[in-house]
């Protein structure tokens, strides 16, 4: 992460963090692109597949992630997995109370419906831990 984006992350600000959004239901894609606008992030996306989120990860070069892990009926294991790789923080989004195995323990992970607040803590977490 660029040394300019840890200071605001330390500082509280996600000010101009460079986000990755993965969401196949439009509305809470689109409700996450606003809530991220809003606090002056650079968003990127939405996109609803794993080879959109790697096509738009390779070209644009996020600081973060948040996917679904439910994309149209397919977990999107091998795309965490694979934005992981990247040395990408990455918040994984679901409906399911746990994770498949696979992920591992230590993944920031989100059970939907969450608040902004829970997001913003993540992503903080997600940013500091990869600075």
């Amino acid at each position: 992460m660029p040394s300019s984006l840890c200071g605001n992350v330390s500082d509280g600000s996600l000010q101009g963090v460079r986000a990755l959004v993965v969401e196949d239901h439009k509305s809470v894609a689109q409700a996450l692109v606003s809530v991220l606008a809003d606090k002056g992030m650079e968003v990127m996306g939405p996109v609803a597949t794993p080879l959109e989120a790697e096509q738009l990860a390779t070209a644009q070069r996020p600081d973060l992630a948040l996917v679904d892990l439910d994309l149209g009926g397919e977990e999107a294991v091998d795309l965490i997995q694979w934005l992981l790789e990247r040395k990408l923080s990455v918040i994984v989004m679901s409906g399911f109370a746990m994770l498949p195995k696979e992920l591992g323990s230590d993944i920031l992970f989100l059970q939907k419906p969450f608040s902004g607040e829970e997001l913003f803590e993540a992503m903080h977490q997600g940013l500091l831990a990869s600075a």
